[in-house]
């Protein structure tokens, strides 16, 4: 039976240590995805082509959606992370606390919402994953 989502936290690395997001309402963990080349040749026998996997596994983008709030430390630590083209470490703490993800990612898209005159200003991270993620249980 599937469980609620409500508790899910992402961490980031600031430059000495993982410092949660605050303000975050949705996470989209990456979703790896292997590649395939076509290996069919004039030999091919079944009817049908033939595919090997690629060695390397493409490890695919995460999305963060979060509460803006501009000049709060989360939106430095953002603003410093997109400034930054080396991959940081984060982590992800799925509902309940019991199962977490850890891996290195490149902030690829960040800026500041639309200003509507109502609302709550709600801004969209995309993140590219850099290497596969590790999951493990959560402490």
């Amino acid at each position: 039976m599937a469980k609620g989502n409500f508790g899910v936290q992402f961490w980031l690395w600031n430059g000495t240590a993982l410092t949660k997001l605050a303000g975050v309402t949705s996470v989209k963990p990456a979703e790896p995805e292997r590649g395939t080349y076509r290996t069919t040749t004039h030999d091919t026998t079944g009817g049908a082509h033939t595919y090997q996997g690629e060695a390397l596994v493409e490890p695919g983008a995460l999305t963060v959606v979060m509460d803006y709030e501009s000049g709060s430390p989360t939106d430095l630590l953002l603003l410093a992370a997109l400034a930054d083209p080396d991959p940081r470490a984060y982590r992800i703490i799925y509902p309940g606390g019991v199962r977490k993800v850890d891996g290195f990612t490149i902030l690829t898209r960040y800026g500041s919402p639309e200003m509507g005159l109502e609302g709550k200003q709600e801004s969209t991270l995309t993140f590219q994953a850099s290497g596969a993620g590790t999951q493990a249980a959560n402490p």
